[in-house]
């Protein structure tokens, strides 16, 4: 992988800071549905995709049940996949990286990914995997 460039470095700082600040909010939500805070830490850690988990702490913070939760989140989350299959043959990774890789295939890496395309593939990569990281920090 070559130098970040500017604009890449720029748009995966800014999407993954504003990002995190939506991490607080689930944290809260979590705890005010009744989660603890290391329920709620492992729902990030694990899952890894905001809107699944505030579906899991919407749904059962409502009184819904386990299966809902999980159910709801996993229809959510099912996107995730279809960005993998369009994400796969730009990154072209293998091994524990895919698995990495993988975790971090969110709406937001997958979108300042595909924004770098003007700068190319190499750059697209490093947006990727910014951001994927970035808001896993930040979050």
């Amino acid at each position: 992988m070559s130098r970040v460039s500017s604009p890449t470095f720029r748009d995966s700082l800014s999407v993954s800071f504003t990002v995190g600040l939506y991490g607080v909010a689930f944290g809260a939500a979590g705890i005010a549905a009744g989660f603890s805070i290391w329920q709620t830490c492992a729902l990030s850690i694990l899952t890894f995709s905001g809107a699944s988990q505030f579906a899991v702490v919407g749904v059962l913070g409502a009184g819904g049940s386990a299966l809902s939760g999980i159910a709801t989140a996993s229809l959510l989350g099912f996107r995730n996949a279809l960005y993998g299959m369009r994400m796969a043959p730009l990154l072209k990774i293998r091994g524990v990286k895919r698995v990495v890789g993988a975790q971090i295939t969110i709406d937001e890496s997958t979108g300042v990914a595909l924004g770098q395309s003007d700068f190319g593939e190499d750059a697209m990569r490093q947006g990727f995997w910014l951001t994927g990281i970035g808001v896993y920090i930040f979050w």
